[in-house]
């Protein structure tokens, strides 16, 4: 190792009030601080290459390099020296030399450099002031004695006589023996070697203390200094004889006084210390709560350096800022923490500077309490303010605060809001204590994928935030979210009931610091409402800017409330057919929403909303009295004609009310027997075990009603379905129908629920059916009853009470199949620029192009777009800069698999051609794969 690695030079250095520098034993510079080329006039590079002697004079060389000898042997050592500045002038200047050692050998040195060339001029004309005025003035308290070596003759002032309590005419006639004699004989050798050492200028000053005055056997304490006088002929030593007794004697009134105040201390626990600065000494005046460590007192008494090791690093720089108030003669109060081996302290410390008569600060008294406890009830309490009770994860506020202080340091940070979106249906229907409960689970699931360091915060329910630290790093925000999407499918055992939850992640970045904290977790819950938007677990960056989708969720969510009230909703009925014969043998009654903007919507775009709020209740209820109605009437009417009518119903609504009543009193109501009304149950997000939901079922058993479970298959507990429910049927997702084809494990799938549902004697549906392949594989495995587009699409009351009357449909095609083989199409978004003349900022929405003339350019799309109403939008082709591309729709087509395809004229025809090229030059694609991705 050698200087340039030391570690904490720099700080050293740079925060050091004096000149500073670091010199090997050469006795060149290696690095110093900015007030050192300054102190001497040369720059960095000029000072790096002087060596030590050239800034001496010639005659001062040799002794300074004793100094340094002594230094490389292991010694600290001051002394004062003439240095040569840049420009010609010399500088007196008091140096301090300690030796720097590494694996117990010296490699070096420490200087600190402070000058002192005014204090020196001023010590010179104090001097002369005093020669001039020493026979015609006195200062009181203060004497001068004059010695004149040649004549060895002795002219004092007359105040020495009060001094040494001798008559003036005895102080007239005193000589140099006499005065010797006034000294205490122990203090006389001493007193001569150093006046003889001035007088032949080994020294240029001395200053001692001395024990004078005969009569009083020597009582007298006498501050004594020493000044060799150049300026008079024959020059002279000139002693200064200060009385110090009385000071003694309030020094013992002190350490009285200290000794008092110890066995204070030590009564009441505190410990005290004092800190002098002159010679950098601890003295510890009382152990107090400190006396089990009595042994590191000892030797923090020796080497006081020890106790900034003891105290914790985070309250070191407190302690710093300290110090300089406490010289400035300021009362400190502080606060840190001192760590021995086995126990930690919180320790509040009063700061009280000593000061000498002059008003400098000679050292402090370090009081001491210990306030551990009070930290510790303090922490307690912060805790409980801070923590969530049920989870003690940090709460909302520490959260906000946590964000806060990331934001103060600029630092860049990772945001992710993740939720299972449950919590208020579970404690609604089930408690608070099955609500608490899901959020100690689902709290732990969380913590088990974070790291330690990791911040997690509860924000409130089942949602959480997460704070990932440190640089922007898209791939590791993605792993801990699809990490936290996997709890999708943990079980939860809560209590009686096992659960189970999809899990949504909004992620956002701090980058710019132009946000607060507040508004990036806004920033959050607009990614998460993104991401509950698509049906499936997932996760979402958060964009300044809502896609259409989400521009669209937005005025669905606002207009929702008055949906019944305003009699925009709306019922369509898909008839179910024997397989083999095509006569109907039910029907399904599916529900429409008749947007004023978005014109007509489907069950998929807005029944996620309404389960936010209790709006699913009402249209539930909803769309029972229209279903039981129509039965009503077709029974009034047509009575041979009459077939079972199945309405869709969430699991959640069975948790509100008595529903089975509801139910009976619907039947009532309009006089229908209870086995013409089927109830789909959705495999829901939430499985639930309890005996509410069986006795509820049972009920509507009893009632003659059917049961039948939708999209069977695409859950987690289909089967553990069919075993607790009283299910008479079945019906298979049409995600089955369009895989079989291609598909192995879908075909599997599907034979697999067939063979189940016939050995548990229930019913089965295949839904989704668009074309003759399909129909004739679901035949072939004997599968009883077909619902889909090849048949039949969903139709109007009165279309439907003709579909009756006819009785048996017939397999034909649609004319709205989407395309089964792969497709030339160009990838794309688009966004709505306009609509009803009004301009609109949104983000863009993913479409897939596979036509392109000059005039018109056809589309598909997962958005029911208004086209109804004045819309334009612009077009934005797959990483390519282009001009604004503007179109209107013209025409839509629902397609049978649920997306949309859309022609549209150009604004510009002439930019039509660059729609063309790139078409011309694209891939094939899937048109139900595109989407699926695009969901993602």
């Amino acid at each position: 190792m050698d200087l340039h690695s030391l570690s904490d030079v720099t700080y050293f250095l740079e925060h050091h009030p004096d000149a500073v520098y670091t010199m090997d034993t050469k006795g060149h510079f290696i690095s110093f601080n900015n007030k050192f080329p300054l102190l001497l006039g040369y720059n960095r590079e000029e000072l790096r290459r002087l060596h030590f002697e050239k800034l001496l004079k010639i005659d001062e060389i040799a002794s300074v390099k004793q100094y340094k000898k002594r230094v490389y042997s292991g010694e600290t050592v001051h002394f004062t020296a003439p240095v040569r500045h840049k420009d010609g002038h010399f500088l007196t200047l008091n140096v301090a030399n300690i030796p720097i050692y590494d694996q117990g050998v010296i490699i070096g040195l420490y200087g600190i450099a402070r000058d002192v060339t005014h204090q020196q001029e001023l010590r010179t004309d104090y001097q002369r002031l005093l020669t001039k005025e020493r026979l015609t003035n006195s200062i009181e308290g203060v004497s001068f004695l004059e010695y004149f070596p040649v004549s060895k003759e002795i002219v004092t002032s007359p105040s020495l006589a009060a001094l040494l309590e001798l008559s003036k005419k005895h102080i007239a006639k005193m000589d140099t023996y006499d005065f010797l004699e006034e000294l205490h004989p122990e203090d006389r050798p001493v007193f001569r070697e150093q006046s003889r050492a001035l007088h032949a200028g080994e020294i240029p000053s001395f200053a001692m203390t001395l024990r004078m005055g005969r009569r009083d056997r020597f009582q007298k304490i006498i501050h004594c200094e020493g000044l060799i006088q150049t300026d008079t002929v024959p020059s002279s030593i000139l002693f200064i004889l200060k009385d110090t007794t009385p000071l003694l004697q309030l020094e013992q009134e002190r350490d009285l006084a200290i000794a008092s105040l110890k066995k204070f201390f030590t009564s009441l626990h505190t410990t005290a210390y004092e800190h002098r600065y002159s010679d950098n000494t601890v003295t510890f005046l009382a152990s107090g709560f400190l006396e089990p460590y009595s042994e590191h007192l000892r030797r923090i008494e020796q080497d006081h350096q020890l106790w900034t090791k003891l105290v914790s690093s985070e309250d070191l720089v407190v302690m710093k800022e300290a110090y300089p108030k406490i010289r400035q003669g300021e009362i400190v109060r502080l606060v840190y923490r001192l760590n021995f081996p086995n126990r930690q302290f919180w320790v509040e410390e009063t700061c009280i500077p000593i000061m000498d008569p002059s008003g400098d600060v000679l050292g402090h008294y370090g009081v001491s309490t210990d306030i551990t406890r009070l930290k510790e009830q303090q922490h307690e309490i912060w805790h409980l303010s801070m923590h969530d009770p049920i989870t003690d994860l940090p709460n909302h506020a520490f959260t906000l605060e946590q964000i806060r202080e990331l934001l103060k340091q600029r630092a860049p940070f990772t945001i992710l809001t993740v939720t299972f979106n449950q919590h208020s249906r579970l404690a609604e229907r089930f408690g608070h204590e099955i609500g608490e409960e899901w959020m100690r689970q689902t709290s732990a699931a969380v913590k088990r994928l974070i790291k330690k360091e990791v911040f997690i915060g509860h924000l409130f329910g089942d949602k959480f935030l997460i704070i990932l630290k440190g640089k922007i790093d898209e791939t590791r925000a993605i792993g801990l979210a699809n990490q936290l999407i996997e709890l999708t499918y943990h079980r939860f055992d809560v209590l009686s009931y096992e659960l189970f939850s999809k899990v949504f992640v909004g992620i956002t970045y701090s980058v710019h610091h132009d946000h607060t904290a507040e508004e990036l977790i806004k920033q959050t819950y607009t990614a998460l409402r993104r991401a509950k938007s698509i049906s499936k677990s997932n996760f979402q960056f958060y964009s300044s800017k809502l896609d259409i989708t989400m521009y669209r969720r937005y005025q669905l969510e606002r207009d929702l409330r008055h949906v019944i009230s305003r009699n925009q909703l709306f019922l369509e009925y898909q008839p179910k057919v024997d397989s083999w014969s095509g006569r109907i043998v039910g029907a399904e009654a599916l529900i429409r929403w008749n947007h004023p903007e978005w014109g007509r919507l489907a069950p998929k775009d807005f029944l996620s909303l309404s389960e936010e709020s209790d709006l699913y209740i009402h249209i539930g209820d909803w769309v029972l009295d229209q279903a039981c109605c129509l039965i009503r009437e077709v029974m009034d009417e047509q009575p041979e004609e009459v077939v079972p009518l199945s309405i869709n119903l969430s699991p959640k609504r069975l948790f509100y009310g008595d529903f089975a009543q509801i139910v009976e009193q619907h039947l009532k109501k309009h006089a229908v027997p209870g086995h013409l009304l089927e109830i789909e149950l959705l495999e829901s997000d939430v499985l639930l075990e309890g005996g509410q939901v069986l006795e509820t079922l049972d009920r509507l058993v009893d009632l003659g009603i059917k049961l039948s479970l939708d999209d069977f298959g695409t859950a987690y507990s289909s089967i553990s379905y069919v075993q607790r429910y009283p299910v008479h049927c079945l019906k298979i997702d049409r995600s089955f129908a369009i895989h079989a084809e291609h598909d192995k494990k879908s075909l599997s799938v599907i034979k697999s629920v067939i063979y189940m549902a016939k050995e548990f004697g229930l019913t089965v549906v295949a839904e989704g059916i668009e074309n003759m392949q399909q129909l004739q594989l679901y035949r072939e495995l004997e599968c009883d009853m077909i619902q889909g587009y090849l048949f039949s699409k969903p139709v109007d009351i009165e279309t439907f009470k003709q579909l009756l009357a006819q009785g048996t449909l017939y397999p034909q095609d649609t004319g709205t199949a989407p395309p089964k083989e792969p497709i030339l199409s160009l990838h794309a978004h688009v966004t709505i620029s306009k609509l009803n003349g009004k301009t609109i900022q949104v983000g863009s929405s993913p479409i897939l192009i596979n036509r392109c003339t000059n005039r018109t350019i056809s589309f598909y799309s997962s958005i029911r777009l208004p086209v109804e109403h004045e819309l334009e939008l612009s077009l934005q082709l797959h990483q390519l800069t282009h001009p604004d591309i503007l179109i209107t729709p013209t025409s839509i087509s629902e397609l049978d698999n649920g997306l949309f395809y859309y022609v549209a004229d150009f604004h510009v025809r002439a930019l039509s051609l660059i729609v063309q090229e790139q078409l011309n030059h694209s891939h094939h694609s899937r048109v139900d794969d595109f989407f699926e991705q695009s969901s993602v």
